[in-house]
């Protein structure tokens, strides 16, 4: 007689298109489980993406809506949950995004569910004192806390007091055989206005105000003058209520180098962007562990990253590229002057992000680790 499948849930508050973030993460995590798991994806806002992929992700999927604690049809919902974890008896929980680390937790602490895991992704920065609390409570419950990096294992103990034995630090994981190869430079470059002698560095973030794009805006107005060729392409889309992009589309006009920015985005292949640029900068204030910077090593370029949140749990500065104190606009500049006189050393730093990316953050790594955490009762 067969042994029983094991089954392990995922709990996540939505499950938007993913071409970064958690949801892509999971994305690459499910289907790479091995056949002796069963996958059941929990969501609490209607996914058309996750109804339209779920076969081809190997998951079934149900839509629990909680999305509003003032109605008592949340409550209700909630109930269901408990309800349904119940019913399918999973071996192990595991939550993403911030309602589903409470919620979720709790529900499956009352479902019985004996391996329970919440998720961090991110430096919290958006944590009122409420949801802090709220965290806090269901951290009691939870079998340990999946972290992304150093830095935001470091943050989770301090501030949430989880025990630093309970939590786990699995990387993201990268596709990196879609990056051995990208598509021709020229007519790339050519679609964005920019020469083959250009030298471009560029950015890969939406515009929220932790990524600041300005820091690079500033860096090339230091640099303008010695370095007419030095461009930079900053790629993404406005996330907030307040129009970021156009105050750097006015902080660049304003500093007169309006003419030495592109400002795009990415509507499918960012490898028709990456292979573009010359140095991949990321100038974050704070976060989990930059996708972008994975696909930047990934391509093969020399890095540029602010020392805030997993970036330098990526990238060692010396290294494998150049590490600079986050809102230091000065020592920015300086890096990428040293890489902008070095095209050897820009190379060498292109080489050893790539092998340290197919050695640390395959997509295989990734779920070897997870699959080890789940099986380790």
């Amino acid at each position: 007689m067969p042994a029983r499948r094991r089954k392990v849930v995922f709990v996540i508050d939505h499950f938007i298109p993913w071409k970064a973030g958690t949801e892509h993460q999971l994305s690459m995590l499910m289907p790479g489980l091995p056949d002796t798991w069963e996958v059941e994806v929990v969501v609490f806002r209607p996914s058309e993406a996750l109804d339209r992929h779920a076969a081809a992700l190997g998951v079934t999927h149900r839509t629990i809506t909680i999305d509003n604690f003032r109605s008592m049809r949340c409550y209700a919902n909630i109930a269901r949950l408990v309800s349904h974890l119940r019913s399918v008896r999973p071996d192990v929980v595991h939550s993403f995004f911030p309602v589903a680390n409470i919620v979720g937790v709790l529900a499956a602490k009352l479902a019985g569910v004996p391996r329970i895991y919440s998720s961090r992704r991110d430096f919290g920065e958006w944590m009122s004192p409420r949801y802090l609390q709220a965290t806090r409570f269901a951290n009691r419950f939870v079998s340990g806390v999946v972290t992304n990096s150093g830095r935001v294992k470091q943050l989770t103990v301090d501030v949430e007091g989880v025990p630093e034995k309970d939590v786990h630090v699995i990387a993201n994981g990268i596709d990196v055989d879609r990056f051995a190869a990208l598509p021709e430079r020229s007519a790339c470059r050519a679609t964005l206005g920019l020469g083959d002698d250009a030298v471009v560095a560029g950015l890969v973030a939406n515009f929220r105000p932790m990524k600041r794009q300005d820091s690079l805006i500033r860096a090339l107005a230091h640099l303008k003058d010695e370095y007419p060729q030095f461009r930079v392409v900053l790629v993404g889309i406005n996330a907030t209520d307040e129009d970021l992009r156009q105050r750097a589309m006015d902080l660049a006009e304003e500093l007169c180098v309006r003419d030495r920015v592109v400002f795009t985005h990415s509507d499918d292949d960012i490898r028709q962007l990456l292979t573009c640029f010359d140095i991949g900068v990321n100038c974050s204030e704070g976060e989990g562990l930059s996708n972008a910077i994975m696909e930047y090593m990934a391509a093969g370029l020399a890095c540029v990253v602010s020392d805030g949140g997993g970036n330098p749990d990526l990238i060692g500065d010396g290294e494998t590229g150049l590490v600079f104190s986050r809102g230091d606009d000065a020592e920015l500049a300086a890096k990428l002057k040293q890489l902008l006189d070095s095209p050897s050393e820009r190379e060498v730093f292109g080489k050893r992000a790539r092998q340290q990316v197919v050695e640390r953050y395959s997509i295989g790594t990734m779920t070897a680790e997870f699959v080890a955490l789940y099986e380790s009762a």
